[in-house]
């Protein structure tokens, strides 16, 4: 059967139709799939775009802002020290100050300047007074009297040039401190203070010479927030500046910047910083003197902290864009339009970077100022407290040696309360500054042999094991891991311990001995002495508490505190076990040698005694 003519046109027109239509679907769905291309490489670019602009915006000022604060820094640190340089001024005009109000001293000068004694009455009378106030503080090294025409009347202590001391002049009632100069290897100042009777007439004049190395060490402290740098001490003189106390790298001449950076400062009697160059230079004044702390840095190193923290802040969005991106092609090559979920994803991710970045320059700017109130804090404990008792214990003891003879049986027993008592505070004080600033050396970490540590400790505390006549059973110790200084006072505080706390009448015995136990080591430290209530013992290790009442035993109550710190901070613990009148047994454990520091390690925080406040050994 045939086909006929329609029919046949009518089936070539259907093939060609299907043919024109597969033809027109191939090119749409190139057409779409070039499509989806473009959409997700136009979508990647725009997000890329996106990111580094937001990046930009959102880093950049922060950078900036950080960048100034961290100089800002510089001014406010050297701040900080130049008010510890003026608290040693203060001190050394102190210390002028006393010696010149001595009544036995002034009152001999001013017979001899009436002409009623002469010069060998003057030396008999205020030689060995004038001695005695030399003696009376560590930092007092000499001392020179004049008389009223300005010649030497005797000398007291180390000789030195007292010419190059300034004079007050006269109708002066207060002492003049001159700059630092360097005597016999070490720097000094010198003060020269009137001598005033009791009617407000001068009647001499007394120089002495003190010792700046507490000066020199608050230049050179290299536990200061800013101990990146180099700090002078300048002196202004007749429009001239010198540096009395030299930069601790080299003795490099003041340059014109810093010239104009200490005039500016001493006019407005407040610190300021400069850009010289590739350095920053800070300057701050001294209350009340022609004196300037000049500090100079590079640039680069005073804002390396800062310029850290962007870059990792930085990579740290350069790496979320790229994983955003990468995502956002993944999403659109099926879905052309979830790039925009993919974006609003982005900006929160963003939006927490930057609140994240905000909030680690507040910490970062607090950090800073809570390391200046702490090292202020060093300042002024080391000083304001200890100095009133030093005064005190000195003046106590010379009250002793001269008048003891004239004091009753009551007399002398409240004086040596007196001495007692300062004493006490003394050691508590420096106990507890001991502890505050334990841990400024704990990144070193190396092996130790705890056996030749021991023969130290014994050595340390030779005399009062002598005294006891203590009997020390010990075997070899295993070596550990970590700070050879700090785990000396742990040893000395417990072997020091187990002597002391013994029965009255009895001979101390004390075994010390110790064992490895895979990466760890346990020390044994046990005495037969008077033993520990079991009440007490989750609660001994706390600071300045005390079983007995002050007088049976030594001590400020901080040595086993301080223990606990030691082990803990090696990843280790501390415990005892003893019944009362039955002696005590101290167990430590630390890490054995060749443990790793327990910062590399350790996933939580050691494990610490209860917080109740109660009574420690």
């Amino acid at each position: 059967m045939g086909l006929s003519d329609p029919t046949l046109c009518v089936m070539l027109q259907t093939d060609r139709n299907r043919r024109r239509n597969a033809a027109r679907g191939a090119d749409m769905a190139m057409d779409a799939q070039r499509l989806r291309r473009a959409i997700v490489i136009y979508a990647a670019v725009a997000m890329a775009v996106i990111s580094l602009v937001v990046a930009v915006a959102g880093i950049a000022p922060l950078a900036l802002r950080l960048r100034g604060a961290a100089v800002a820094s510089l001014r406010h640190a050297l701040e900080l020290r130049a008010m510890a340089a003026a608290d040693f001024i203060a001190h050394a005009d102190d210390l002028g100050r006393q010696v010149a109000s001595r009544t036995m001293i002034r009152n001999a000068l001013a017979a001899y300047n009436r002409g009623e004694i002469d010069r060998a009455a003057l030396n008999a009378t205020n030689k060995s007074r004038l001695t005695d106030a030399v003696t009376q503080s560590p930092d007092l090294l000499g001392a020179v009297e004049l008389d009223l025409s300005g010649h030497r009347a005797m000398r007291a202590g180390r000789s030195f040039d007292w010419r190059r001391a300034a004079i007050p002049p006269i109708g002066s009632t207060r002492p003049i401190v001159s700059p630092p100069w360097r005597q016999g290897g070490s720097y000094v100042v010198t003060v020269s203070a009137p001598i005033v009777d009791d009617d407000g007439h001068r009647v001499g004049t007394v120089i002495v010479l003190v010792r700046a190395a507490r000066l020199l060490g608050i230049l050179r402290d290299a536990h200061a927030p800013d101990k990146n740098g180099d700090v002078a001490l300048v002196v202004q003189a007749n429009g001239e500046a010198r540096m009395a106390i030299p930069f601790a790298a080299h003795a490099a001449p003041l340059t014109a910047d810093a010239g104009d950076l200490i005039e500016r400062c001493l006019r407005r009697h407040a610190g300021a910083t400069v850009r010289s160059g590739s350095m920053v230079l800070a300057a701050a004044p001294l209350p009340g003197l022609h004196w300037v702390l000049l500090k100079r840095i590079s640039a680069a190193r005073a804002t390396s902290d800062v310029d850290r923290e962007i870059l990792a802040v930085a990579g740290g969005a350069i790496l979320l864009t790229i994983l955003a991106i990468i995502g956002l092609v993944m999403v659109l090559r099926p879905l052309t339009g979830g790039f925009l979920v993919r974006a609003t994803e982005m900006e929160r991710q963003i939006e927490a970077l930057t609140r994240a970045q905000r909030d680690l320059g507040e910490k970062s700017r607090q950090l800073e100022r809570i390391n200046a109130e702490l090292q202020e804090y060093a300042y002024a404990a080391s000083h304001d407290l200890q100095e009133p008792l030093r005064a005190v214990a000195g003046f106590a003891q010379l009250l002793s040696r001269r008048y003891g003879d004239r004091l009753d049986g009551e007399g002398a027993e409240f004086l040596g309360f007196i001495v007692e008592g300062a004493e006490r505070m003394h050691r508590q004080i420096n106990d507890l500054l001991d502890y505050a600033r334990m841990g400024a050396d704990a990144a070193i970490w190396e092996p130790v042999d705890l056996d030749s540590l021991l023969d130290e400790v014994m050595i340390t505390l030779r005399e009062p094991i002598a005294d006891s006549g203590a009997v020390i059973e010990r075997r070899k110790l295993p070596a550990a891991a970590g700070n050879r200084d700090r785990l000396a006072r742990l040893l000395q505080n417990l072997v020091a311990n187990a002597v002391k706390f013994t029965k009255p009448g009895e001979t101390p015995r004390i075994d010390i001995f110790g064992h490895r136990n895979g990466d760890q080591v346990e020390i044994v430290v046990r005495d037969h002495g008077i033993g520990i209530d079991p009440q007490y013992q989750d609660r001994l290790f706390h600071m300045f508490k005390r079983l007995h009442p002050h007088g049976s035993y030594e001590g400020s109550g901080i040595g086993l505190a301080m223990c606990r710190k030691v082990a803990e901070d090696h990843g280790g613990r501390i415990w005892v076990e003893s019944q009362a009148g039955e002696g005590a047994a101290f167990h430590v454990i630390l890490p054995a040698a060749g443990a790793p520091p327990p910062w590399e390690t350790r996933t939580g925080a050691a494990p610490t005694g209860s917080d109740d406040q109660a009574p420690s050994r």
